[in-house]
């Protein structure tokens, strides 16, 4: 009887052994001091040495791991850590096998001893499972990698339809103001500077009466309607525009010539609105707007003033001449007056006379006909009243103290008669 159930306990032990060299993980089972008591075929391919010597030996130094970086061994064993935990756990641990890097994932079970004798259950082995997760692990980074590079073309992919938008949004932008500048009589021009191509509207070649047809889109057929005595203010303005990266604006005034002869002003302006790598321009866009005819208002207008200031000049000229008869007529009918107060109404009314053409003389000889630099005219208005009321006996030092201000001539007329009659009275009295 004791032998069938001998026999009957090795049948299953057999059966059981055939089962677990079936499976893929490596089962490895020891004892409390880490010797192996049993483990499976997988296993011994592991550790790469046949069956009957990998028994008996310790498990550590058969079978020893590192870190899943591959960086340095492992500080604590699996069989250590179940052994002095008691307890179970799993890991992903570096290991090489035939000189190659594999990757395996441990899980690790202490074996405890149950009796009802005893109250507090004490390790006596572990049993490890090995799996070799290597293949998984490069499958999982690859697919990681791929996912990063499906991600970063996503984001591409976007950035493209982006600036896809962008750019048609620019191309309609630029058809309404295409279509505006025309409206206004100006031209729009687009340069690509890499394939030296050049758009100019239909409205710019109008500007100066070419047909669309009859003026090529080329940088050399522009530049061939610009006098040539203004292309250099053209390429300094474009390379500040450039060397400041925009922040400076191209901006400029400059001549060309029309088709029939004649002389074209026009505001040159752009911007350049596409930039390589390097910070390089790669196209430019901008417009002309013809101001001839405000050119010619504003020569029209300095003519007209420059004939005004001339004609306005002569007015003082004349009204200070005029006075000045005036002055004269009193001091020659002075000369029969022999009553003493008579006399002195005569004098005081030529000072008044002489202090009032005394103004239209420095408006004549000032650039600001509008205008009197009031602190110069007192001065010579002092100097003319002491020289005609000085009195030989008595010696007179002027001391100035003036503020140039300007006063127009209507102010500047009752002041000067008020400060004629404050120093006449200081030379009377």
């Amino acid at each position: 009887m004791t032998d069938d159930i001998i026999k009957g306990l090795r049948r299953t032990l057999a059966n059981m052994e055939l089962a677990l060299g079936t499976v893929e993980e490596g089962i490895v089972w020891t004892d409390d001091q880490g010797i192996i008591l049993w483990c499976n075929k997988v296993f011994d391919c592991l550790v790469n040495r046949p069956h009957i010597l990998v028994l008996g030996n310790s498990l550590m130094a058969l079978f020893p791991l590192n870190q899943a970086d591959f960086s340095h061994p492992i500080n604590l064993h699996p069989f250590e850590l179940a052994i002095t935990a008691e307890t179970n756990g799993q890991d992903i641990f570096g290991y090489y096998l035939n000189g190659q890097q594999i990757l395996l994932e441990i899980n690790w079970s202490c074996l405890q001893e149950t009796s009802e004798k005893k109250i507090n259950a004490q390790a006596i082995g572990c049993v490890l499972t090995i799996r070799d997760i290597t293949d998984r692990y490069r499958q999982d980074q690859a697919l990681r990698q791929t996912q990063v590079q499906l991600e970063q073309q996503l984001v591409e992919l976007k950035q493209a339809q982006a600036e896809i938008r962008r750019v048609e949004q620019v191309n309609e932008e630029l058809r309404l103001l295409e279509t505006v500048l025309d409206i206004v009589l100006a031209g729009y021009w687009d340069w690509d500077i890499i394939n030296d191509r050049e758009y100019m509207s239909p409205g710019l070649k109008r500007m100066f009466g070419y047909h669309n047809q009859e003026l090529s889109n080329t940088t050399s057929a522009w530049k061939e309607l610009v006098i040539p005595d203004d292309w250099e203010k053209v390429k300094t303005s474009f390379l500040n525009h450039i060397n400041s990266h925009g922040d400076v604006p191209f901006f400029v005034e400059i001549r060309c010539r029309h088709r029939d002869g004649s002389l074209i002003w026009a505001i040159c302006s752009g911007k350049v609105i596409s930039w390589d790598k390097d910070q390089n321009p790669l196209r430019v866009i901008g417009c002309h707007l013809n101001i001839t005819n405000q050119k010619q208002a504003e020569e029209n207008l300095t003519k007209s003033l420059y004939e005004k200031e001339t004609l306005l000049k002569e007015i003082h000229h004349r009204v200070k001449n005029n006075l000045l008869v005036v002055s004269s007529l009193l001091s020659w009918q002075g000369e029969d007056v022999h009553d003493t107060k008579l006399l002195q109404i005569l004098t005081d009314s030529q000072q008044r006379i002489k202090a009032m053409a005394l103004i239209h003389e420095k408006l004549y000889g000032s650039l600001d006909l509008s205008h009197i630099n009031f602190g110069d005219y007192l001065e010579s208005l002092t100097q003319e009243i002491i020289s005609v009321m000085r009195k030989p006996t008595i010696n007179i030092k002027l001391n100035y103290d003036l503020d140039p201000i300007l006063l127009n001539i209507e102010t500047a007329t009752p002041c000067g008669l008020i400060f004629n009659e404050l120093v006449a009275n200081c030379m009377v009295h």
